[in-house]
């Protein structure tokens, strides 16, 4: 082959390779937003149902369905807004408040926690499809963002059933959608920019080796002039490159050995970029600002564990206070709270097992725990927050973390086995916030 046919098929090479990188960065980008958006929207809307659920099943539901604005100070309408100002002011939602179904396909605000601009009694909701089937009895969560005149809002409705179990009213929770939508543009970004630095990385080897190809076609092109010109000085040029020093019979070089060398580069660098898409990869599914797996990380073990039957137990802990200390010190302050608490976690179960799967909440699995197992694990919690108590925090308020656990039993689906644990957790948060208050 001659050294033009050489180059261009070096040059057909390179483009090639540039194009593998583009395509392999691209494909990675487009599967981590998408995996990552679709476990972002399922975590969501599995949280706000665990919300509105827990505060259903903490409501009188014959109760709920005679009370009016007129029965304020009377004992069970301080219940009611009591409960839902408890989970108003200690959980990260934007409105908790009930909902009265009319019968007639409308639905209208029942009674408001919230403190400035509550719904009036009485007064038209936005109806969309999960809030209907809420009134048919079935709790469901919006898959769409719905705008009213609070704003925009993804929803979970969870109906209060009264004693014949009828529908007596439904709990409604709202979250913001501008949380939803800057969670995906920061995922969006984060994508683009790790896909850009691997294309630029990849095609920076690539470069390097085409360099060193030229450079190679080169010498080659070189010596075939060399030989065009003095047969004699070549074959003393090749005896000086085919043979060691004083081995005169012993060659240094054999026929093809340049080309496995060249060979051995295309693999170094074939495991090189294999290699940093792993890393990336890693680095896409564990939480910046915690160090422990994130939310990515964990939809995918929930759907391995969802495919198979091995044991396992699941504890989920969430940060008390995060708000308080968010307005108290702001959000440097919360955000050191959120590493102190999974730092605590990530010592007790290490830092693979744990995963932060909302703002303040996180998430334990752990294959073949006990309950002895877990118990021990949870004092050791205990001592390790009790000793973060005692030092430096960086914030004022103690960190403290509520939580609730649930081992599978056999048959039992994942869902299951989380709301399980879930109720426990808002039950154990309830309980201290109403001993110490919104902290």
């Amino acid at each position: 082959m001659s050294g033009k046919s050489k180059a261009a098929a070096g040059s057909r090479k390179l483009i090639l390779a540039i194009v593998f990188i583009l395509v392999v960065n691209l494909s990675l980008g487009f599967l981590l937003t998408r995996q990552s958006g679709g476990a972002l929207t399922a975590l969501m809307h599995t949280r706000m149902l665990d919300v509105s659920n827990t505060a259903a099943a903490m409501l009188d539901g014959d109760a709920l369905a005679r009370l009016t604005p007129a029965d304020e100070g009377t004992p069970d309408y301080e219940a009611v807004m009591r409960t839902l100002g408890v989970f108003q002011d200690s959980i990260a939602l934007q409105y908790i408040y009930c909902v009265r179904d009319m019968g007639d396909g409308t639905f209208t605000f029942g009674l408001d926690p919230t403190v400035a601009d509550p719904g009036t009694f009485g007064e038209p909701v936005v109806v969309t499809p999960a809030l209907v089937s809420a009134g048919h009895g079935t709790a469901a969560a919006d898959q769409e963002a719905y705008t009213d005149a609070w704003g925009t809002f993804y929803s979970a409705y969870s109906p209060v059933f009264a004693s014949d179990g009828a529908v007596a009213g439904i709990v409604a929770v709202d979250f913001s959608a501008d949380w939803y939508n800057t969670e995906l543009t920061t995922l969006v970004r984060t994508t683009a920019v790790v896909a850009a630095v691997s294309l630029l990385a990849g095609a920076a080897i690539v470069l390097l080796l085409s360099a060193w190809q030229r450079k190679e076609l080169h010498a080659v092109h070189s010596q075939m002039n060399v030989l065009a010109k003095n047969v004699s000085v070549l074959l003393r040029g090749m005896d000086d490159l085919t043979h060691r020093p004083g081995r005169a019979e012993e060659p240094v070089l054999t026929d093809g050995e340049d080309l496995n060398d060249l060979g051995e580069k295309i693999l170094a660098m074939e495991r090189e970029l294999e290699d940093r898409i792993a890393r990336f990869h890693r680095q896409a599914y564990r939480d910046g600002l915690t160090g422990v797996r994130n939310s990515a990380a964990y939809q995918e073990t929930v759907e391995g564990l969802e495919a198979g039957e091995t044991p396992y137990a699941l504890a989920i802990f969430d940060l008390n206070g995060l708000k308080t200390i968010n307005d108290n010190g702001g959000h440097a302050c919360g955000d050191a709270a959120l590493r102190d608490a999974a730092g605590v976690l990530a010592e007790v179960f290490g830092p693979d097992a744990v995963y932060r799967v909302g703002g303040d909440e996180y998430v334990v699995l752990l294959p073949e725990a006990r309950e002895e197992d877990l118990r021990e694990a949870f004092a050791r919690v205990e001592a390790a927050v009790a000793e973060a108590n005692r030092g430096a925090r960086g914030y004022d308020e103690p960190l403290g973390l509520s939580k609730g656990y649930a081992i599978r039993r056999d048959g039992e689906t994942y869902s299951e086995v989380f709301r399980r644990a879930d109720e426990r957790m808002y039950a154990e948060k309830a309980a201290h916030y109403q001993v110490h208050g919104p902290r």
